[in-house]
């Protein structure tokens, strides 16, 4: 569902936010206002969003501004009556965390390419080991070494 259709068109949110090519709706009829993320900051285990209360300030269901940014601990990370571009930089500003599974695979690739430059692997070698190290992706992308796995 779309923030109009769970809060309405009154809430007036800029096309900036609505429009934003990297920006995902995460609006609930249950949250007190509608809210956007990115993918990358959006999980079960926690997330951080930019919250949009009502333009009308009589309309809101807290005293708070117009644009917050917070995680999902409580954690104000911005907060502005009308900076919609500074919300959107603050959302932006967040460090995406970083799949471990992903550093280990890079790990992977950069030991075979330190052997592969001093010589100690043959180029069919080290293409080898690289094309094991790839088939650990699935097709999203998820890292599925085994444990104790290696190239």
């Amino acid at each position: 569902m779309s923030w109009q259709d769970e809060f309405g068109a009154g809430y007036g949110v800029p096309s900036v936010l609505t429009n934003h090519p990297r920006l995902e709706d995460t609006s609930w009829h249950n949250d007190v206002c509608p809210s956007f993320t990115t993918p990358a900051l959006y999980s079960s285990e926690g997330d951080t969003r930019l919250w949009v209360e009502h333009e009308d300030e009589a309309m809101r269901e807290y005293e708070t501004p117009r644009y917050r940014v917070c995680t999902s601990e409580g954690d104000i990370l911005f907060e502005h009556e009308t900076d919609v571009e500074g919300a959107l930089a603050a959302l932006f500003a967040v460090p995406v965390p970083v799949d471990p599974r992903v550093v280990a695979l890079l790990g992977e690739l950069s030991r075979v390419l330190a052997l592969y430059n001093t010589g100690q692997a043959h180029s069919a070698e080290a293409l080898h080991a690289v094309k094991g190290a790839m088939h650990r992706f699935d097709t999203d992308g998820i890292y599925l070494a085994t444990e104790g796995g290696g190239l």
